[in-house]
């Protein structure tokens, strides 16, 4: 038996690049349906799908501060991660968000995590990584898309920062 994956709100978030407080109003009119389980609703793949296929969604998708700015690399790599209908080995999608580092320390750690992954690029090992920051909320986000020990050991260097 296989089970389908199931996201939460602040995982459409992620998905999406939309805000909290958007993806719960969707919830509230209709436009995005789920599954309410307890108190928490729960999302497939396909729910989040249909939510760009409405006018409404695109039109908010496209004014929504994140949206086009600074979001399309790190939407990208999480996007290509979910997609995917088969994976050729075990692989995991990261995403690290960092508060309370300026932009310059954001850039600089993503530096030298580009030089620690550039070891992994010629192998089963491959890893892709993007990186945004977000003046607003002085937070840095990582993405790392690859083999499941390549992207954990980003993600412990990005907790020992």
């Amino acid at each position: 038996m296989e089970f389908e994956k199931l996201y939460t709100a602040e995982d459409v978030v992620q998905i999406t690049g939309l805000t909290l407080r958007t993806i719960r109003s969707y919830i509230k009119s209709g436009k995005l349906k789920g599954r309410r389980i307890g108190v928490q609703w729960r999302f497939t793949a396909a729910d989040i799908e249909a939510l760009f296929e409405t006018p409404e969604a695109a039109a908010a998708e496209k004014n929504d501060k994140r949206a086009e700015a600074e979001r399309p690399e790190t939407e990208r790599l999480a996007r290509s991660f979910l997609e995917r209908t088969k994976a050729p080995r075990a692989s995991a999608c990261v995403i690290v968000d960092m508060p309370g580092v300026t932009e310059q320390e954001a850039r600089f750690l993503f530096g030298r995590l580009q030089s620690l992954a550039a070891v992994y690029q010629d192998g089963p090992k491959r890893l892709e990584l993007s990186y945004e920051y977000d003046e607003n909320r002085e937070q840095a986000r990582y993405v790392f898309n690859g083999a499941i020990d390549s992207a954990c050991a980003m993600m412990n260097l990005c907790e020992v920062q």
